[in-house]
């Protein structure tokens, strides 16, 4: 009778233990996500010269809050940027008395201390896969900012490019980037609570990226919001 009533309550410590883990309300996952970033910017001569291709990677984690509710956050390491083309003056030489003024194309490489902050809407489980949407919002602090620079001035006899690569402009980057994030995807199952996880989300940035005046007109202030989306692979435990 003791040994019955031993083995009902393992059997019924291990359901539960199962149970709590399939079923738990708080989840850890790992991701990384291929990026394609870009800049818009909002002071007068400056362009948008295109997107560039970067990464994001870290962790995430997720709190249930009600059926098919989580909350999801995490911290993540985001590499961003983009092309930004504008007037621009600067020194050629050393020796040279004025600055040569000319038109500056550089490539912007941001990265970012990220903290989402986000709700996920989830459906049942249908077979293996449970889907997704996302939306929330992000807060990134600077880590570093690179660029390569391509200057273009008149009156040059060597073509009139000067290319510097891997210029510090962290002076020149605000230290604080905040966003909207929406996105969708889906989770499979490999059962108990492990899952492995794809997904497509869009960060809209809505803080100036960039702090600073243009060296040729100093009354003008530079500033630019960056957006990204990305495709995010990861495994959820």
């Amino acid at each position: 009778m003791k040994r019955i009533l031993l083995l009902g309550l393992l059997t019924g410590f291990l359901g539960m233990n199962l149970f709590s883990q399939v079923d738990r309300p708080f989840h850890f996952g790992l991701h990384f996500s291929p990026l394609i970033g870009w800049m818009k910017p909002d002071a007068l001569g400056y362009t948008s010269e295109g997107s560039l291709l970067n990464i994001n990677y870290g962790f995430s984690t997720e709190f249930r809050i009600a059926t098919n509710y989580t909350f999801a956050t995490g911290l993540d390491i985001m590499t961003t940027g983009g092309k930004l083309r504008y007037p621009h003056q600067m020194r050629i030489n050393e020796t040279d008395d004025l600055p040569l003024e000319g038109v500056l194309l550089r490539r912007y490489k941001t990265q970012y201390l990220q903290l989402p902050l986000s709700i996920r809407m989830r459906t049942n489980e249908i077979g293996y896969l449970t889907f997704y949407g996302q939306f929330g919002f992000t807060t990134g602090f600077n880590l570093s900012a690179k660029a390569n620079d391509e200057f273009d001035y008149a009156g040059s006899t060597t073509g009139g490019k000067i290319k510097s690569d891997d210029v510090d402009i962290q002076k020149e980057v605000s230290f604080f980037r905040a966003g909207m994030l929406i996105g969708i995807g889906a989770e499979y199952s490999l059962g108990g609570s492990t899952a492995l996880s794809a997904g497509f989300a869009f960060n809209n940035g809505f803080t100036d990226v960039l702090k600073g005046k243009n060296s040729i007109d100093t009354q003008k202030e530079e500033n630019a919001i960056s957006n990204l989306i990305e495709v995010s692979l990861g495994i959820i435990f």
